[in-house]
C-alpha cells in the first residue's frame, strides 16, 4: 500500500482512480498522518441473506457465481448447520396422540378447520 499526500491524491485523483480499479491500494496522509484508505469496491454480488438473487436490470453473471462459489471456502461444523439441528429437535419431541398419524393425509383439518376424515 502506497502513502501520498492529501494535496497530491486532489491534483491527482483521476489517476489514482485508475489504479486503485487495477487493484492498488492507497493511504491518504495529512501533514505526514494517515486519514484515509482509498482501495477498490469489491465487485457486487447479487446476494440477499446468502441466496443468490436476480436484480433488475443487471442480469447474474458466471463471475457472480463464481464468486458467491468462492466465498463458501469451508464448510459449517455439523452443530453449527440449523437443518440438521431442527432434525435432532424434532426427533426428540415425546409422542403426542393428538399428532396425525398417517402424514399429510389429515392436512385439510389442520390447515383449513375441516373435520378429520374417517
Amino acid at each position: 500500500m502506497q502513502m501520498i499526500a492529501l494535496e497530491k491524491a486532489q491534483a491527482t485523483l483521476a489517476d489514482l482512480l485508475r489504479q486503485v480499479a487495477g487493484g492498488e491500494e492507497f493511504t491518504i496522509t495529512q501533514n505526514g498522518e494517515p486519514k484515509a484508505k482509498l482501495s477498490p469496491v469489491p465487485p457486487a454480488t447479487h446476494l440477499k441473506n446468502g441466496i443468490l438473487v436476480h436484480h433488475a436490470g443487471k442480469p447474474i453473471s458466471s463471475q457472480d457465481v463464481a464468486n458467491v462459489l468462492a466465498m463458501e471456502t469451508t464448510p459449517a461444523p455439523a452443530d453449527e448447520k440449523p437443518l440438521l439441528k431442527l432434525l435432532q429437535a424434532l426427533e426428540a419431541l415425546p409422542e403426542n396422540p393428538d399428532w396425525p398419524t398417517d402424514g399429510a393425509a389429515q392436512h385439510d383439518h389442520y390447515l383449513y378447520g375441516l373435520p378429520k376424515r374417517p
